[in-house]
């Protein structure tokens, strides 16, 4: 005997709705992502970021992943609001709008050694740049 057509129906929207509860994020993410998400690795050791600046447009979702290799280190931007610890072997996520046109430093608040001459001037030396430009250039 043969399920009614309702049960059938039923039952394919149930599991309609339950492959879009379980893709539906993912989808909406990346494609958020595609639109205008910006995600740049950086990697933070005595005494330098590298990259040392990244550049992005006005209007962008920018997603900074930091991590250490070597001791803890910190970053800061009063502009962003952001103020976080970079925990060796960890990678530490920082995400902010670029809201406004220009160039901004972020700098390291955690000490991390003394000066040591082959690599600069040490911790008080360390900067990332975000360059942020305007959507036309």
């Amino acid at each position: 005997m043969r399920p009614p057509i309702t049960d059938v129906l039923a039952l394919l929207l149930l599991l309609i709705g339950i492959t879009g509860v379980i893709v539906g994020p993912f989808h909406y993410n990346k494609k958020l992502l595609e639109d205008n998400g910006k995600i740049f690795m950086v990697t933070v050791h005595q005494w330098g970021f590298e990259p040392e600046k990244i550049v992005v447009k006005r209007g962008d979702r920018v997603t900074l992943l930091f991590k250490s290799n070597d001791v803890t280190h910190g970053i800061y931007s009063t502009t962003f609001g952001i103020n976080e610890i970079i925990y060796p072997g960890k990678v530490t996520k920082v995400s902010f709008i670029a809201n406004r046109s220009g160039r901004f430093v972020f700098r390291c608040i955690v000490y991390c050694g003394e000066f040591n001459p082959p690599f600069g001037e040490g911790h008080w030396s360390m900067k990332f740049i975000v360059e942020v430009v305007n959507r036309d250039t």
